[in-house]
């Protein structure tokens, strides 16, 4: 089933100081199938950033229309998980998530299942200031995931931290949504991310960005875990990036 219709025909920014607009975006379609794990793939400043914000609404600014109709009965859920863990500094962790739950998750405790899986149950009743950048962003990672979403946006969440941590958070992402089934659209401009992650990859380029390579990726978890084969995917989409 499809569960997302992308049809940008333009995105444009204003121009300062007199200057014409600047387009971002043009021509780009784009259909994603019901839990899917689809990466896209880009330079920085590419308008990928862009593309998640047209998707989850919070910029209406452009021609063009997004479909989600196939994902959901009622209200959408969305999972939008940014560069930064963007986490209430004043709130605990345990009432980070509470934040976003709604009763009957609330009296399942989802959140403590959430944050038994990422390891982080102890650190409940901590403060955002108290926890390292891999933990930050394994608590928005657990946030975006205990509402359930029909569709997770993940900008980049694991860009600037070691890649010890990195791969660490990119197998915990991996186990969680397997868990919990969800379509996911993953933005990075690391081509070993998503080789390692994807079952789609969608790569953008040029000015105005659009799509040059749309593949799908079939390996196995083992296969996943082999860099040669990584690499072997790397050569097929790096020559279109």
């Amino acid at each position: 089933m499809i569960a997302l219709d992308i049809r940008i025909a333009r995105k444009s920014y204003p121009g300062s100081d007199g200057a014409p607009p600047r387009t971002v975006l043009r021509d780009l379609n784009l259909s994603v199938e019901e839990g899917a794990f689809v990466c896209v793939l880009g330079p920085s400043g590419c308008g990928k950033t862009t593309l998640l914000n047209l998707i989850a609404g919070l910029d209406r600014d452009f021609d063009g229309q997004i479909d989600s109709a196939g994902l959901h009965a009622g209200a959408l859920r969305i999972g939008y998980v940014f560069q930064e863990p963007v986490l209430l500094s004043w709130r605990t962790v345990g009432e980070n998530l509470r934040l976003v739950m709604g009763p009957v998750q609330i009296a399942a405790e989802t959140d403590l299942s959430l944050l038994g899986a990422m390891s982080l149950l102890d650190y409940r009743d901590a403060y955002p200031k108290s926890l390292s950048l891999g933990m930050s962003r394994r608590v928005a990672l657990a946030r975006a995931f205990v509402v359930e979403p029909d569709l997770l946006l993940m900008d980049e969440p694991f860009v600037s931290i070691d890649e010890s941590t990195a791969e660490g958070l990119r197998q915990l992402l991996l186990q969680t949504w397997r868990a919990k089934p969800t379509t996911v659209l993953f933005v990075t401009h690391d081509s070993r991310e998503a080789a390692e992650l994807a079952q789609r990859i969608i790569v953008l380029a040029g000015s105005p960005a659009h799509i040059v390579l749309d593949r799908r990726i079939e390996l196995s978890d083992a296969q996943r875990a082999d860099p040669r084969e990584i690499d072997a995917v790397r050569r097929q989409i790096l020559p279109a990036n």
